[in-house]
């Protein structure tokens, strides 16, 4: 499972299908809330996280699924989960395929190939990455931009930083989300680690 204030590389192809729900859910909502709430949508005894939002897809049933445990957006997080659902997770998780699905954006297909591959050299440019950047001296818009120049701009700057401090993309992405992310309330619980 996951546990978002302690992300790490999806190995195994249901982890990688697991992370990539949560991706295209947890987009404008509170990490650890949104963990529990794919947990719950996921939950049972299927093959992968993928299978079963396809077997929800087919028998017409994934938007009410969505509903019931509050997911929220639910237009867009349907189409995105219902395109999503048939990709296979060992080789269609790239930045140009997730792109291609409506309701992911630049930020989320980086993340999700972020976390699946571990050599990728991609930037997720969330709100803390890019005050991070601000920080240091880069001119940074208040919200993600979309796909395009100043996206392209962005996170090269950010690959330039992770390659002075020798770090991969997914590490010092990590290192900044665990400084920065509001932690859950005293007694929430966050979902268990995926390893």
């Amino acid at each position: 499972m996951l546990d978002p204030m302690n992300m790490t590389v999806a190995q195994r192809p249901q982890d990688k299908e697991y992370l990539a729900v949560f991706a295209v859910c947890v987009a404008g909502k509170t990490a650890a809330t949104m963990a529990g709430k794919v947990r719950e949508l996921l939950a049972g005894t299927h093959k992968s996280p993928f299978a079963k939002l396809d077997l929800m897809r087919r028998t017409g049933t994934l938007e009410q699924d969505l509903r019931g445990v509050r997911i929220g957006q639910y237009k867009r997080v349907e189409r995105a989960l219902s395109e999503l659902c048939q990709l296979d997770a060992k080789k269609d998780l790239t930045v140009e395929n997730l792109e291609d699905i409506p309701g992911i954006g630049p930020k989320t297909a980086r993340f999700i190939v972020m976390y699946t591959d571990p050599k990728a050299r991609v930037a997720a440019l969330d709100t803390h990455i890019l005050k991070w950047l601000g920080k240091r001296g880069y001119a940074v818009p208040k919200t993600t931009p979309p796909a395009g120049p100043i996206y392209k701009r962005l996170e090269q700057a950010f690959l330039k930083e992770c390659d002075i401090r020798g770090k991969t993309p997914q590490e010092l992405d990590t290192e900044i989300w665990q400084a920065n992310a509001r932690k859950p309330k005293k007694g929430k619980k966050l979902c268990s680690s995926r390893s």
